[in-house]
């Protein structure tokens, strides 16, 4: 769900009078904020932390370029706020890393090559807006 607030605030009022907008300076801003709600039943139970822990990862090679491959089978959107692989060399984050949908599977494009006994070091949102950090095995 979606929750659109749209704030217009009144004209200022000046000595107990609305302000003449011929004879009066302001500034006026409306504010738009879009906030996006996720209903969680009372069955689910287990913390986005938990659900990160069990979505699992595997490289993918289609043509000339190689896609890290995540794998949600919880029933939790997992969104990632950030998503780096680390080798014993090296650490390469993905530019777009994003929100997994649950019984589902999202492609993420790598900047290299080599993920050979690289890690997967992730951030997740949790329902708080806080981040919570943790690393899985590619498989």
């Amino acid at each position: 769900f979606y929750l659109n607030v749209l704030d217009i605030p009144p004209r200022p009022e000046f000595g107990g009078k609305k302000a003449d907008v011929g004879n009066v300076n302001y500034l006026q801003l409306a504010v738009r904020s879009r906030i996006k709600l996720f209903f969680r039943p009372a069955t689910l139970n287990q913390s986005v932390a938990d659900a990160a822990r069990q979505v699992t990862w595997s490289r993918v090679n289609r043509g000339n370029q190689t896609f890290l491959r995540a794998d949600n089978q919880t029933p939790y959107f997992v969104t990632y706020k950030k998503i780096a692989l680390k080798s014993d060399r090296d650490i390469q984050s993905l530019t777009q890393p994003g929100m997994v949908s649950p019984y589902s599977v999202k492609e993420f494009t790598l900047p290299g090559k080599n993920l050979y006994g690289a890690s997967v070091i992730w951030t997740v949102i949790n329902d708080y807006g806080g981040y919570e950090e943790g690393k899985s095995s590619i498989k």
